[in-house]
């Protein structure tokens, strides 16, 4: 076996979103970049890719999002009053046999009226604090009233698509959890990631299918020949095609052959990428691709220049009324858009500043997130 894949492969086994540009750099210490590295090894398996997906002809504008009017379920925390208080709290759940944490934020205004519930997967070797400032989804939660679940890896996520997998078995609980205590509107949970955080979430759609009504992925994602829901996941995704960390083109990049490799971390490329040089990492259009035919969507994707530097590519079409969403940032890289934690960078106390490349501030990752999740809920056969 490469020496990389061993190597990575036994890490991984234990508000207008459209704004004006600015251009600046931005940084972010290495426990960014290597928890970005650990999560690129849960990539899909390049026995199962299709054609990368074709572009369509560009049209004028975005299209609007629509609002999904399937009926509300309540969880089994409803009727009556939200007995929570507002505001955030840490809980702790044991799952088994280890003590497992996560932030739980509800916002002021909850009445007794069912609430959506956002999961929000933060990347490796970050923590829930930085993910709360790098999504900043609870801001939008308290604009829009739904509750925000920021769970605790430990260390990396398992990106294993296996029920048996202990971090699926923690998001479940922790899930059935807030259902019981709060009043949630279950068909309407849906669960974001970042890198690593990513591909914990193409997981949880992959064997959650039931309880997540949609995704969205920031610089991280997978699929696998493993990978069996039990319908349709509507998916939207960011990515930045000068991502060196987890190539959009696929493979890895210099800085991260050079941690595996323990040498002094050069300054950052971008991948060639050559079909030989993939170390079984395909390219993130190929892995779009695996899902947009999974969910039966047309082969072609509509393309809409939304911002100077952000296409985005939607797939119509789809079976049972999903849909993927593909933001593609001309210049961004291993970043969240929009983020203003990103932009100034995260101090996460590690070894020194590492370049994660641009993030752009043309689109709002979160609030196109939120919009599209808006779109989609659970009902009866259909997302």
């Amino acid at each position: 076996m490469h020496p990389i894949r061993a190597f990575i492969g036994f890490l991984i086994r234990g508000g207008s979103p459209f704004k004006a540009r600015r251009q600046n750099a931005h940084t972010v210490t290495m426990c960014v970049l290597f928890g970005a590295i650990v999560g690129a090894a849960c990539s899909s398996s390049p026995n199962a890719v299709p054609k990368q997906p074709a572009a369509g002809t560009a049209t004028a504008a975005a299209p609007t999002a629509a609002v999904s009017m399937a009926p509300v379920r309540p969880s089994s925390g409803c009727p009556g009053p939200n007995p929570s208080a507002s505001g955030a709290a840490t809980e702790t759940i044991a799952v088994a046999g280890a003590q497992r944490t996560y932030r739980r934020y509800l916002p002021e205004h909850m009445d007794s009226s069912p609430s959506p519930v956002v999961i929000d997967l933060h990347g490796m070797t970050l923590n829930i604090d930085k993910q709360v400032a790098i999504s900043a989804f609870e801001a939008v939660a308290a604009r829009e009233t739904f509750i925000v679940l920021t769970p605790q890896g430990a260390g990396t996520w398992n990106s294993a698509e296996d029920a048996a997998n202990v971090d699926v078995q923690f998001i479940t609980s922790m899930l059935d959890e807030v259902e019981a205590t709060a009043c949630v509107d279950t068909a309407r949970v849906y669960i974001d990631g970042m890198s690593a955080g990513g591909m914990m979430a193409s997981v949880l759609a992959c064997l959650r299918g039931d309880r997540i009504a949609a995704v969205g992925l920031v610089s991280g994602i997978k699929r696998s020949d493993a990978c069996h829901p039990p319908r349709p996941i509507p998916m939207v995704i960011f990515y930045g095609k000068q991502d060196v960390l987890m190539p959009y083109c696929g493979g890895v990049g210099n800085v991260t052959l050079a941690m595996v490799q323990n040498q002094p971390l050069p300054t950052p490329s971008a991948p060639t990428c050559p079909p030989d040089n993939l170390f079984g990492f395909p390219p993130v259009e190929q892995v779009v691709g695996i899902w947009a035919s999974a969910n039966g969507c047309g082969p072609n994707a509509n393309v809409v220049q939304v911002a100077v530097d952000v296409e985005e590519r939607d797939f119509g079409g789809c079976d049972q009324g999903s849909a993927i969403q593909f933001f593609v940032v001309a210049d961004g890289g291993h970043t969240w858009p929009g983020s203003k934690a990103m932009e100034h960078g995260v101090e996460c106390g590690c070894y020194g500043p590492a370049s994660i490349g641009f993030t752009t501030d043309t689109i709002d990752a979160t609030q196109l997130m939120w919009t599209f999740f808006k779109g989609h809920a659970l009902t009866d056969g259909t997302p």
